[in-house]
């Protein structure tokens, strides 16, 4: 520091802020500039009063003016006065309206209205119409005056600057919303994610349970005896299929035709049904008969199909397929009572779901994020601050308690 350095003046230091104090330290602010900004309207509605009376002065100096030309005709005379009536009645009337409350709206359409009765008296009272257009003029100036300082009142101003503070304070607000509702979706996550490995734990116990195995042991029980039961219709049919069309040309001379239809229609079904086996006096007289029923070449395949059919074959298909039947009616009834795959379709659903639930959770904690990283709060205080430095035309630094 050199010897003269604490004679220097030290630059003022900006005040910090309180956001939510800020109103009341800019009302204290502001109220001496207000009051010079009063002043300086009231000086100018003044001045605009004074040059609004020296208008009306100059339109009663219209109204009685007399014409400095004598060899204007009577009828041009009579034009010039319903036009300077016109004007002048225009005239005072903007007087009335500027002298309550002046604006530019006021003087333009005067100008509007007045335009062709104004440019009819120049031809006659040049000297006066050009005095008071020039005094408009300047009333105009003094309008437009008022109105910037008007525009650029401190109170005006603060409460621009009090509406920017007010977003900021709900940008603040929502930023502490937005947080608390992510820290409340981040704990509500990580306790769907648990609930989610304690699902698939459970699902996989289930599938290394003796449960499963049991389960799986029964679904090739029934594979086994379904394919056993097809096994066994498979093969009777394929007795039977040489025999269809005999049967039918038979079956019109049978002694039993029901029965004979019965194993044209389905001869599975018709077997197990004939549990004394009637089928085979009918074949032994089908067999008789061969000769009769026009068969051609079909006659000697049908009556080895016959002779295939004896007691004890028909008897073991019975059985055979009967047997088939019941073990799998009995292990699909067993597979029914089985509580392993309710129980693991329930499994299965709660994790579907859990895992809806975290997706849900995770696309709003993402929402919320974009949300959060749109609010700039740097923005709107350095926008404050910049407001208040050209208000004040002094530097301050906003405190945001976050």
């Amino acid at each position: 520091m050199g010897l003269f350095d604490i004679f220097r003046k030290k630059p003022e230091a900006s005040p910090d802020i309180a956001l939510d104090g800020l109103d009341a330290w800019l009302q204290a602010q502001v109220a001496s500039l207000q009051r010079e900004s009063d002043a300086k309207l009231a000086k100018k509605a003044r001045e605009i009063r004074f040059a609004c009376r020296e208008v009306k002065q100059l339109v009663t100096e219209l109204r009685d003016a007399q014409l400095s030309n004598p060899s204007v005709s009577p009828k041009e005379k009579q034009f010039m006065a319903g036009n300077r009536q016109q004007y002048v009645r225009a005239a005072l009337q903007l007087i009335s309206q500027l002298e309550s409350s002046p604006s530019d709206e006021s003087l333009d359409q005067f100008g509007k209205a007045t335009q062709r009765s104004y440019h009819i008296l120049q031809e006659f009272f040049s000297h006066e119409t050009r005095a008071i257009t020039e005094k408009l003029h300047d009333i105009s100036l003094l309008v437009k005056e008022s109105g910037e300082i008007s525009s650029k009142s401190p109170q005006q101003l603060a409460q621009q600057i009090m509406k920017h503070t007010s977003q900021l304070l709900n940008a603040l607000q929502r930023k502490k919303e937005i947080t608390l509702a992510i820290q409340r979706e981040n704990a509500s996550l990580e306790q769907q994610r648990a609930q989610s490995l304690k699902l698939h734990q459970q699902l996989k116990d289930l599938d290394s349970s003796d449960a499963r195995k049991e389960y799986a042991a029964l679904q090739d029980q029934l594979h086994e005896a379904d394919a056993a039961v097809k096994s066994g219709q498979a093969e009777i049919r394929d007795l039977f299929l040489p025999l269809d069309k005999p049967l039918r040309k038979y079956s019109r001379l049978a002694e039993h035709p029901d029965m004979i239809s019965a194993y044209i229609m389905d001869p599975v079904e018709a077997l197990m049904n004939d549990q004394k086996l009637e089928i085979l006096g009918a074949l032994s007289s089908l067999k008789i008969m061969l000769p009769s029923l026009q068969l051609q070449k079909k006659i000697e395949k049908a009556s080895q199909a016959i002779d295939a059919t004896s007691r004890g074959r028909l008897r073991h298909y019975q059985d055979m397929l009967q047997q088939a039947r019941e073990l799998h009616d009995a292990t699909a009834s067993r597979l029914n009572r089985s509580t392993f795959e309710a129980a693991r379709r329930q499994l299965q659903k709660a994790l579907h779901d859990q895992e809806q639930q975290t997706a849900g959770s995770q696309a709003e904690i993402a929402r919320l994020e974009h949300e959060l990283k749109r609010i700039d709060l740097l923005r709107h205080k350095e926008e404050i601050e910049e407001m208040v430095r050209s208000l004040l035309g002094k530097k301050v630094a906003l405190k945001l308690a976050q």
